[in-house]
């Protein structure tokens, strides 16, 4: 075998394994992973009865609002989506 043949061999192995290998980077944090990790950007200060007073930004550089729950209902939303639900 002539080198560049089993260069070509080699660089097909390589290939192939790297295909066959399991790549942790590209493994994505799950639901709960990320919504524990979840810091909004403001901070609240409420009254004692919990209306709002006012609302401070705390990080500058990103904006990252409250989490607020899902919506079960689909309310203003295009009809064709409610055919999934079902």
């Amino acid at each position: 075998m002539s080198g560049f043949a089993v260069a070509r061999q080699l660089a097909a192995h390589l290939c192939i394994a790297g295909l066959l290998l399991p790549l942790p980077a590209l493994a994505l944090p799950g639901f709960s992973e990320v919504k524990a990790s979840y810091v909004s950007s403001e901070a609240t200060l409420l009254a004692r009865d919990g209306q709002l007073i006012h609302r401070l930004r705390l990080d500058k550089t990103v904006r990252r609002q409250a989490r607020t729950p899902a919506r079960r209902d689909f309310a203003g939303t295009d009809p064709r989506h409610h055919r999934l639900r079902r």
